[in-house]
């Protein structure tokens, strides 16, 4: 419904006018929509914008492209479609059926909750789409990574064509959701323009950044949530948010690792923990503690080799795959055995 687009509510009613249009236009194959009552080129951006951020089963318009022409009584937008008409019907067939494809095996999974759903829809993406590194070197030439295109045609996507798909995906799950246009503040992912989502579940937002996850589950093999359902402060760790956003007061029942059993306050607690989760001798253990406790990343990795070595007495090969930032410690953990 048109009251729940998010970046719509945030436009004057000119602007929100103008937007209408602009839906309109590009639902019945329109090359143009007219802002009779927009009076400058910022203005014009910020509506397209925010129908590009509201709307991403919009893959065929390439939304970097202003092409406008202004007169006495506003301005006119010419769509910049990707492809013909005809094209476009075939297309949004083919994504249509794509998308129910991607549904009917999120749904194998535990949806019985918001919460659950939002995960299901998390790990689909973390487990399916490869995260594109030509695309974000070449964007000109690899505009499908940038939408929804680049997920559901090519399983090779860039943030933001991750960030619209997850947000189609909880849209078509009943799930609220948008995308949050950013930053990234880590080098290790490149510091400059990011993507992400905000859910609301149970009443509570909290943000959802699939990429981050996505690239560190592939760098240890195993399924990563550390960006699933994290609050404004944990989140402004190592993300910007550059534009409006609702605010994201996390409880302990959304963040994955609290909601888990797997997040520590400090040393003490985080001894308890790895007595009772190495009393198993799992393969991987994966904690968090709390990111604002003055404790070190160092001091984290010895009190965990510590334990381990007091449970694996004939010694084990440790591989981490840690996020210090979010002081999220990984470890997988291969005992030795006597031959």
């Amino acid at each position: 419904m048109l009251e729940n687009w998010y970046y719509y509510t945030g436009l004057n009613p000119s602007e929100q006018k103008f937007y209408s249009n602009i839906v309109s236009a590009i639902e019945s194959g329109r090359a143009m929509a007219y802002g009779t009552s927009i009076k400058s080129k910022e203005s014009l951006a910020r509506v397209v914008r925010a129908v590009e951020y509201d709307h991403p089963e919009f893959f065929y318009i390439n939304f970097n492209r202003l092409k406008f022409a202004s007169g006495l009584v506003g301005f006119e937008y010419f769509i910049p479609y990707l492809m013909r008409g005809d094209e476009r019907q075939a297309a949004v067939e083919l994504m249509n059926q794509k998308v129910g494809e991607a549904l009917a095996e999120i749904r194998k999974a535990d949806v019985s909750t918001g919460l659950k759903t939002v995960a299901a829809i998390h790990n689909y993406l973390v487990s399916h789409i490869i995260y594109d590194k030509k695309a974000a070197e070449a964007p000109e030439d690899n505009l499908e990574a940038f939408s929804i295109a680049g997920v559901f045609f090519k399983r090779r996507a860039v943030c933001s064509g991750l960030a619209k798909a997850f947000q189609l995906l909880c849209q078509k799950c009943d799930i609220d959701v948008m995308s949050v246009p950013g930053e990234s503040l880590w080098d290790d992912y490149g510091i400059g323009p990011h993507a992400w989502n905000i859910v609301r579940v149970r009443g509570i937002c909290a943000h959802v950044d699939v990429t981050w996850d996505l690239v560190m589950s592939r760098a240890c093999l195993s399924v990563r949530s550390d960006y699933f359902c994290l609050s404004d402060k944990e989140i402004t760790i190592d993300h910007r948010i550059t534009g409006r956003a609702p605010t994201c007061d996390v409880n302990d029942h959304l963040e994955y690792f609290r909601n888990t059993g797997n997040f520590v306050q400090n040393e003490d607690e985080l001894k308890t923990w790895l007595d009772k989760r190495l009393y198993g001798k799992p393969g991987v253990i994966c904690f968090k503690m709390d990111p604002f406790a003055p404790v070190s990343m160092e001091e984290l990795g010895k009190l965990t080799h510590q334990a381990i070595a007091r449970k694996y007495w004939l010694g084990a090969e440790l591989t981490h795959c840690d996020n210090p930032r979010q002081k999220i410690v990984f470890v997988r953990i291969a005992p030795r055995t006597i031959l």
